[in-house]
């Protein structure tokens, strides 16, 4: 979509750079500087839904820990460093918990 309207707006830049009364206004001028921003700001929206995605995804993954180590009969100490460990994206926990309790 981005592209797209990058392409129509450089269209509409060289027409308008073609029309000499019309490049030279002040109001065709603001026009298209409204329209770079609007542009801008579908891109900052685009990475804002990642970033929002992302941490949300990052929530529910420390939101499951959670909700397992409650059921769980492990000391309170355990389960806090069960937290701190690496999220890894085959199972809940990864090998870096398997190595700590083995310990």
């Amino acid at each position: 979509m981005l592209r797209y309207q990058q392409h129509i707006l450089e269209a509409i830049k060289s027409k308008i750079a073609s029309i000499p009364l019309l490049a030279e206004s002040k109001d065709m001028q603001d026009l298209l500087n409204s329209a770079t921003l609007v542009k801008k700001h579908y891109l900052h929206c685009g990475f804002d839904i990642l970033e929002a995605s992302s941490r949300a995804m990052a929530a529910g993954s420390v939101i499951r820990r959670h909700a397992w180590l409650r059921e769980q009969p492990l000391p309170e100490p355990v389960k806090a460093k069960l937290l701190d460990v690496p999220l890894h994206k085959d199972n809940l926990f990864g090998s870096k918990a398997e190595e700590f309790l083995r310990r």
